[in-house]
Parts: C-alpha cells; structure tokens; sequence
C-alpha cells in the first residue's frame, strides 16, 4: 500500500512549479517586449509620412502616404479621376484604408468613382448629410453599394488610429446647417508632434462652432477651407488653430475670385507661409513626427502673386441688391462706353455666376438689371440656373469682375 504524501507538501509541490513558470515566461516576455519596443523605436525614428495637395485646379484632393497607410480625402471633380489615379500609382499605391469624402458636392467627390474602380477601399467616412441629387452624387452612391464598401458618417471626437498616425473628427454630424457646404467633415490628423487641419468647404458657421467646443484645433498645416473663400478662414478660427503653413487648394485665374484678397492678407498678418496649387502645382509636406518639410523646393519669389494688368479706370458700379426680390442694378457711372465682353456678376454665397453677352456695350449713364431665373421678363438680363440666386436669411455680397477678373464693383448686402 502506497503512503500518501502530506498535503502541504503537496502544496509546497505546486508553489514552486508555479514560481518556475512564471519566472521563464517573465523572461521571455521581457525580451520579446524589449525586441519589440527596439523595434517600434527603429521604425518609428526613420518613417516619413507625406502628404499629397494633389492639383486639380478649382477643387479639392489630397492624398496621405504613410507606409503601408494610404488615406484619400476627396477626389477633385469627375474630369479629374483619372489624373488621380495615376498620380496615386506613381507612388505605388495599390489600395485605400480610408476614404474621407468631405461633402457631396461635385468638386469634391466627381473623380470617386473611378477611383473606387482602381483601389480597393476598406472604409468612407461621409458627411452627416444625405447627398444631394445630382448624378456625380448617385453615381459615387452606386459605386459604394455596388462594391460593398464600408462606410458611415463618424462621431464628434470619433478617433481613426494606424499605427502613429491618429485622425480624429472635431465636426458634429448632429448639426444642422443651410449650407451643404458647412456639413463638410472637418478633422485633425495627428502624427507625434505634427498636426494638420482639414475642413473641406466648412464655413465660418462651422468655425464658429468649432471655437465653441473647446475641442483641439490647434495644427501646424491648415488646409484652407473654400479655396480660400471670403467665408471661411475668420480670423478668430485663424488665430486658435495658428498654424505655420497654409495650404489653398485652388483654381488658376477662376471665376470665383479664390482666393479673396482678404484671406491671403489674413494669412500674411498672422505670419503663415501660405502654398497654393494655382501657383506651385501639387504640394507635398513631409513629417517625419517632429519636423515638417515642404518638398516642393519653394522660395520667396515662387510663392509671390503673379502680376496682373492694371484695374481699368471704370466706373461700373452695383447700385442696388435686392435680394428677396432677386434683382440687381449696375450703373456706368463714367462718360465712356464699356464693353462687356468677359465681364461676370459673382453671388458670393451661392457662387452662382452671370456672364455678360460678349460684345455687350454699356453706355454712359446706362443703368441696368438682372434678375432671378423666375423673374426673366422683368429685367435686361437674368442668371440661367436656379430659381432663387440671392441666400435672403445670411450674408451674400453681390462681385462684378471685368475680362481680367479685377473686382470693380462690391455690393455688401449688409448682413
């Protein structure tokens, strides 16, 4: 018969079997973790992240490149898809962990689709709001359906994370705004102690409640909202996120006057080296956590305005704004006649433009209208597209441009 072992010995047993094996896997795990955080530390001192201001003229694309991290926030209008795409197969790309289609307007999201069909996307993130009818929006629509990608409108303070690269949403998809142009999704991408600041089109409503959620907007690259646009970039929102450089994804010699004087004179105030791919292209800015670099080889006389012809001396002028009753009058207010050819009228809000007739001659104290779509029989000339022109509930100053694109007549609605 076999004598039973007393029970603390048992115990005593045990104790030490489990001492040893804690004591070899502490071990192990030490020098995994030590290899492993050599690792990361290696990896981390000798990676670059850059970032792409792609340009496609009078719209927006811009493409991260951060190693195996390939992240596309809006994709220019639909004529420009296929540059897109192969400027992201010269840097190798061959697939999109994140798509950020900022709003639905044309100038943003045309050129998705064919995107989409080149890369395969894990996600999109979309603006909190539903796209509007037009056949670029059904179109980028059916191609997420079609090709079951994920994707949804993000959280406020909603955080995306590959590897060191941290992007967090600081707009609210629960706002509610009269422009589609202010549910643009706006966010910050953090990588170590570089920041850069994305708004999209946002205006200055969503500034405004950007300041008042005392969220971080701080960054040291903004990218401009609006092409540079007269409502977006208030001084206060400039003065919180004070950023180093300034990035104004622009058209040359558009109609819409981007960017306003009064914006790149803000920028110039509060001391931002300003790029813009009007003047320089495609604009690329390297991180590499610490240091950013503009790789574009830009110089002082590069980043100056091109010169333009002198204003003319004329004395055309807006009069009036009616806005509700969606009327204009211009007055040539000089002795000399005034040909018209390539000259505009710019609704500053709605960016809605008249082209006056070429050869159209406005004579010496001639005055005349224009009007809304509806309204075609009651003045000289009338805008082609829209029922309405004039936003009447916020503030939209009517611009006449010459064939040069020189401002010669402001009419501020007073709101």
């Amino acid at each position: 018969m076999k004598t039973k072992r007393p029970f603390y010995k048992k115990i005593w047993f045990w104790m030490i079997c489990a001492i040893c094996f804690f004591a070899v896997m502490g071990s192990y795990y030490s020098y995994n973790q030590n290899h492993l955080e050599a690792a990361i530390l290696e990896f981390n001192s000798s990676s670059d992240i850059y970032v792409h201001f792609i340009d496609v003229g009078q719209a927006d694309c811009i493409f991260i490149d951060a190693g195996d991290t390939d992240i596309l926030i809006d994709a220019g209008n639909r004529a420009d898809g296929s540059l897109i795409v192969d400027y992201l197969k010269s840097l190798e790309t061959d697939d999109l962990e994140l798509v950020v289609a900022t709003h639905p307007h044309e100038d943003y999201i045309g050129g998705m689709v064919e995107v989409l069909d080149n890369f395969q996307t894990s996600l999109i993130l979309r603006p909190g709001i539903s796209s509007i009818e037009t056949k670029t929006s059904r179109d980028f629509e059916l191609a997420m359906t079609e090709k079951d990608i994920k994707n949804y409108t993000p959280e406020q303070n909603e955080v995306f994370t590959f590897g060191d690269l941290k992007l967090t949403i600081l707009s609210d998809k629960y706002k509610a705004y009269e422009e589609t142009n202010d549910f643009s999704i706006v966010f910050r991408l953090d990588y170590f102690n570089n920041s850069f600041l994305f708004t999209g089109d946002a205006e200055s409503p969503v500034e405004h409640d950007l300041l008042s959620s005392g969220m971080n907007i701080k960054a040291d690259v903004l990218k401009v909202g609006h092409h540079g646009g007269a409502t977006s970039t208030t001084a206060l929102f400039l003065n919180k996120v004070n950023p180093e450089i300034a990035v104004i994804s622009v058209g040359a010699d558009n109609k819409y006057g981007h960017p306003d004087e009064l914006i790149t004179n803000r920028l110039s105030l509060y001391g931002v080296k300003t790029l813009r791919t009007d003047q320089l292209g495609s604009i690329v800015i390297k991180s590499d956590g610490n240091t950013l670099t503009i790789e574009n080889n830009v110089t002082e006389t590069v980043m100056e305005a091109p010169s333009k012809p002198p204003v003319p001396d004329v004395k055309v002028t807006i009069t009036a704004l009616d806005k509700k009753g969606e009327k204009v009058t211009i007055v040539n207010q000089g002795t000399d006649e005034v040909t018209m050819t390539g000259w505009y009228l710019l609704s500053t809000k709605g960016e809605q433009i008249f082209n006056f007739p070429a050869n159209y001659i406005l004579k010496p104290d001639q005055t005349i209208t224009l009007v809304g779509y509806g309204l075609k029989d009651t003045g000289d000339f009338n805008f082609e597209e829209g029922n309405g022109v004039w936003n009447n509930s916020s503030d939209d100053d009517a611009k006449l441009f010459d064939n040069q694109k020189n401002l010669i007549s402001y009419f501020d609605d007073g709101m």
